[in-house]
């Protein structure tokens, strides 16, 4: 994973310190890293709400390893999109996951919440476009009630 320094740095120190400090996520390597980050820091749950996990920031080795390692957590993703091949290797590398798909959505956003506490937010017009924070329990539990409640209306892949 190629990372600037400088941003690697900043994102190290904030999630070290589990600091409540906004901050952007602009490229593909930010997403991974950024990403990678709220995974290793996750001790109860991980949920993912994204288009798909057929994409530059998901489906790479960086994530799936970090997913893989992370046995303590429970891992949701909500997808919009079916994506058999994809959602398969997740599911048969990763034991502690659960995949659901949505039908007719067309939600504006994208979100990774950890621990609803750690969050990562993206448009869906501009997908590497992000604000990330690493202590925000506010937008956290309310990210992480929206995720149970579209949960709750998706289907198991």
């Amino acid at each position: 994973m190629e990372v600037d320094p400088d941003y690697r740095e900043l994102v190290d120190l904030v999630s070290e310190k589990d600091l409540d400090f906004d901050f952007p996520n602009s490229s593909i390597e930010h997403a991974k890293y950024v990403i990678s980050k709220m995974i290793e820091k996750t001790k109860k749950n991980l949920l993912i709400y994204s288009r798909n996990l057929n994409n530059e920031v998901f489906n790479n080795e960086d994530i799936l390893n970090s997913l893989k390692a992370n046995k303590e957590a429970s891992i949701k993703i909500l997808l919009e999109e079916q994506d058999k091949p994809t959602v398969s290797n997740f599911k048969s590398n990763i034991k502690n996951i659960e995949i659901k798909n949505l039908k007719n959505r067309n939600d504006s956003f994208y979100f990774v919440v950890s621990d609803s506490q750690r969050i990562r937010i993206c448009s869906r017009g501009i997908p590497h476009q992000a604000r990330v924070n690493f202590n925000k329990k506010s937008l956290g539990e309310k990210l992480s009630k929206q995720f149970e409640s579209l949960w709750g209306s998706a289907y198991t892949v």
